[in-house]
């Protein structure tokens, strides 16, 4: 491939993106589940969803929050 197909390549793709092969194939697994009677599916069960990353201050709330999972029993 010479340099100027890949430029052309490149400029294209950033015009029209390529699909996303994950979305791709939740949409086909959706028509599976659906084909096959499964009427209570939806799209977003079959999309992967990136989790947001952490930040330090949650970690450490989430820490703090450990140690009050198990409330003592009061006697009372």
């Amino acid at each position: 491939m010479s340099s100027s197909d890949l430029t052309r390549y490149m400029a294209y793709w950033r015009i029209d993106p390529r699909p996303d092969p994950y979305t791709a194939a939740a949409v086909v697994a959706y028509w599976m589940a659906a084909i096959h009677g499964n009427k209570n599916v939806d799209l977003d069960t079959f999309v992967l969803r990136m989790p947001v990353p952490e930040t330090p201050a949650q970690r450490q709330l989430r820490f703090l929050m450990g140690f009050r999972a198990c409330p003592r029993k009061s006697r009372a």
